[in-house]
């Protein structure tokens, strides 16, 4: 019989430090995590802190793209990170309801495509995809918030895993600048027991 331990927040993006600190995550260690990728603000081992509050795991993810006026009507970036986590014997780790946080700036005549997923090295993942479009008359700014719900991962007892996300953007058509960025991802996080 499964019983719910205690309820955890993994805040999950790139804030700028060397390697991952976790941040009161019981019974999960969370190893040096590593990204690659032309969208990625950040390279190597450089994705920030994973922050743990009121049962949201957060990865600050500092994904950005940007065409100018100067480059081809389409322009795709992608960014991949990897991050190696180990359960305490006994139990699990489950995430529900995944959220992507970014920004958009767009030309007249632009648009946004944002494709995410998420999953366990060997699994396949839960993904979220957004789309976006100026219209002809003026610049679209916005804040987004999308995202799934429903279980995004369920560890086996004691697992050690490699939580891992691809994340692409592509900027079409318009003749200006135009920007669009992921900023981080969040999941509701619980620890869970394996008892009888």
């Amino acid at each position: 019989m499964l019983q719910n331990i205690n309820k955890i927040a993994i805040l999950m993006g790139m804030i700028g430090l060397a390697a991952i600190q976790a941040e009161a995550l019981p019974l999960v260690d969370v190893g040096e995590a590593q990204v690659r990728g032309t969208a990625c603000r950040l390279q190597g081992n450089e994705l920030g802190a994973i922050t743990l509050e009121e049962g949201i795991m957060r990865i600050p993810t500092a994904i950005a793209l940007k065409k100018t006026t100067e480059e081809a009507s389409l322009k795709r970036g992608s960014c991949q990170f990897t991050i190696p986590m180990k359960v305490a014997d006994g139990y699990k780790l489950l995430l529900t309801d995944l959220r992507a946080f970014g920004r958009m700036n767009l030309s007249r005549e632009t648009s946004n495509k944002l494709s995410l997923e998420i999953f366990q090295a060997g699994q396949q993942g839960t993904k979220i995809l957004a789309e976006d479009q100026a219209d002809s008359e003026s610049r679209l700014r916005k804040a987004y918030d999308v995202g799934v719900e429903g279980v995004v991962l369920e560890t086996e007892c004691g697992a050690a895993l490699n939580l891992r996300g691809n994340a692409n953007i592509i900027l079409s058509g318009g003749t200006a600048r135009s920007t669009a960025s992921l900023d981080f991802v969040a999941a509701k996080a619980e620890i869970v027991s394996c008892g009888e």
